[in-house]
């Protein structure tokens, strides 16, 4: 289908890539060119240097053997980037349910939304999806609602991508011969020290507020759970305590109350109108092919006009 093929072609297009910076030939081509009296504009001199690192990052001073080398770590960090954003998009945990009550107090259109089980009719399904995890754990009071939904988007794939992904950039540093991947990224930035310093001052400079918002959500867990829950805020807590603690500082909104100004005609019509005034285009929804679509919901917009220089 088209998101297999977008996700094949962008894998093909980034081991492609990955192979033209090593290329020997376009890499003298660059540095002849920087080094020839042909003056360069602002703009290509940024390109020309951010050209060179893309080579240096390619293994271009290698051997060829070496060379293969990282051209191959570079291909695999490619390919386990494109997962990691894949794994985001889809829903790739097992799916949790719930009964409305369990839920209170996101609103009942929201809830309505949700399907129900398949297993127990009387329950819904929350998606193991960023944007629904992150809601429950800021709206629902539920904590034993909330450990399990934490608990489950731990255990997400990307965990291990990311593992892998880890080690790739290591040995890819290694392979360049540099102390590790920070210190490539920053090779013309800072000395690896410094990002650490600046975390090191900014955590003790902060280090008196953070405690003071610490006791501020300690103080609402005991309210809420009674005496004593307080003592420990747990990672399912966090979200939703400081959004409580937020709504404190401003006057309560029930965001049902909100919905009617949001619908999603309103919506696509509002981001019509900031495209138009930012960048003079005009988006126009047309109808799709059967093939195009892997979702009801999805609607096909044209893009007319032309962008502002």
């Amino acid at each position: 289908d088209f998101r297999s093929a977008a996700d094949y072609a962008f894998s093909d297009v980034g081991a492609y890539m990955q192979g033209l910076n090593a290329h020997a030939a376009l890499y003298d081509a660059l540095v002849k060119l920087e080094a020839s009296d042909h003056e360069l504009s602002a703009e290509e001199r940024i390109m020309s240097a951010s050209l060179r690192k893309d080579f240096e990052q390619g293994g271009i001073g290698l051997g060829t053997a070496d060379r293969g080398t990282v051209v191959a770590l570079n291909s695999r960090m490619h390919e386990l980037g494109s997962q990691f954003t894949q794994n985001l998009q889809q829903n790739t945990l097992k799916e949790i349910s719930f009964h409305p009550e369990a839920l209170k107090p996101l609103p009942s259109v929201l809830i309505k939304s949700l399907k129900r089980s398949s297993s127990d009719p009387g329950k819904v399904i929350i998606p193991m999806l960023p944007s629904a995890v992150s809601t429950v754990m800021q709206w629902v009071s539920n904590p034993t609602v909330r450990r399990k939904i934490y608990e489950a988007s731990v255990c997400h794939p990307n965990t291990e991508v990311l593992k892998q992904l880890l080690n790739v950039r290591e040995e890819l540093a290694s392979a360049l011969s540099f102390e590790n991947y920070l210190s490539i990224s920053l090779r013309d930035r800072a000395s690896t020290e410094s990002p650490m310093r600046f975390l090191e001052s900014l955590a003790k400079e902060v280090e008196k507020k953070a405690r003071q918002e610490v006791r501020i959500l300690k103080s609402l867990k005991s309210e809420a759970e009674g005496a004593g829950s307080g003592v420990h805020i747990y990672p399912w807590d966090r979200s939703y305590y400081m959004a409580q603690a937020k709504a404190k500082l401003s006057e309560p909104l029930d965001g049902s109350s909100l919905c009617e100004y949001f619908s999603l005609s309103s919506c696509v019509e509002g981001m019509g109108m900031l495209v138009k005034s930012l960048f003079g285009i005009d988006l126009l929804e047309c109808e799709a092919s059967e093939n195009e679509l892997w979702h009801p919901d999805v609607k096909k917009v044209l893009i007319l006009g032309h962008m502002h220089p």
